[in-house]
């Protein structure tokens, strides 16, 4: 049985953000409560409420598959693994999920110019998927 002193409800992006740490999960305190909390794993108790999740948040995330409903529990769908890389990523760009980006600083001519590179990607394979002048690879 958890305190029944209110507790902060939490945004969907926070949601998401806490979620992608493992510790954390989304459960009701029981198979017959309505109520959805974030709770965060602990050595001594299962049900170790932080937040609690609205019925707007919880309903939008599971119509969109990112939580999968359980009895109990709402665990991440892999779309939900899939967004919430995407937002830690880049700001939720699709290629983000598949990419190693990060932004780095180059000096050119004395000037400072910020990029990001995508460290997946080598010069070697970007040579190798050119054209020769025919057009054959």
């Amino acid at each position: 049985m958890i305190d029944k002193t209110p507790l902060p409800s939490i945004s969907t992006t926070k949601l998401l953000q806490k979620l992608n740490n493992r510790l954390y999960f989304v459960r009701k305190e029981s198979a017959n409560s309505r109520q959805w909390f974030l709770c965060k794993q602990n050595k001594t108790k299962s049900f170790y409420p932080q937040y609690s999740v609205t019925d707007e948040v919880i309903k939008e995330l599971f119509s969109q598959g990112i939580l999968e409903e359980k009895e109990i529990s709402a665990p991440l769908s892999s779309a939900g693994r899939m967004l919430i890389r995407r937002i830690m990523l880049n700001g939720g760009e699709i290629l983000g999920q598949h990419q190693d980006r990060q932004q780095e600083t180059l000096l050119k001519d004395g000037v400072e110019k910020h990029v990001v590179i995508d460290h997946h990607e080598s010069p070697l394979t970007w040579l190798h998927k050119r054209k020769n002048k025919n057009g054959h690879l």
